[in-house]
């Protein structure tokens, strides 16, 4: 029986793709646990059609991601914390608060970048320069961060 996978499982394939399986393992667990369905013709072209939508916002996104990446060329963000005065903070700076500056200077933020994209390399807790890297896609931006005291 031919089968259109409704999510990844581990030992047969990954989701959106057609495998050919047992009509009792297909009607007993796949169908039963809404893991596959059946591979009809309606079903296939649905398939098709997510899969162009999707590979359509994924090439947006990468767009979007490439037009932030050069709007960061010229210049970095600054974060104000609030600061002691040996100029550490009393709450570093998070992945989240990066994301929040970026938007907040209307970059053009990919709606796929989210803080778990953000990478920073030591915490940020102290005023200064610091960097960290927004990655999607395979590729990754260099980002300055400016932290100032309040």
């Amino acid at each position: 029986m031919k089968v259109i996978l409704l999510k990844d499982i581990h030992t047969l394939g990954k989701k959106g793709e057609s495998k050919d399986v047992s009509d009792g393992y297909a009607r007993n667990f796949l169908l039963k646990n809404n893991l596959a369905s059946l591979a009809t013709k309606g079903n296939i072209k649905q398939l098709e059609e997510q899969m162009k939508s999707k590979k359509a916002r994924e090439e947006r996104a990468i767009g979007d991601f490439h037009a932030l990446r050069a709007a960061l060329m010229e210049r970095g963000i600054v974060i104000k914390k609030k600061a002691n005065e040996n100029g550490e903070l009393y709450a570093g700076v998070s992945p989240k608060e990066i994301l929040e500056a970026l938007r907040a200077l209307h970059f053009p933020v990919p709606s796929a970048l989210d803080d778990k994209s953000i990478f920073i390399e030591k915490p940020i807790k102290t005023v200064g320069s610091h960097e960290a890297k927004l990655a999607m896609g395979g590729e990754d931006i260099k980002l300055k961060i400016e932290v100032k005291g309040e």
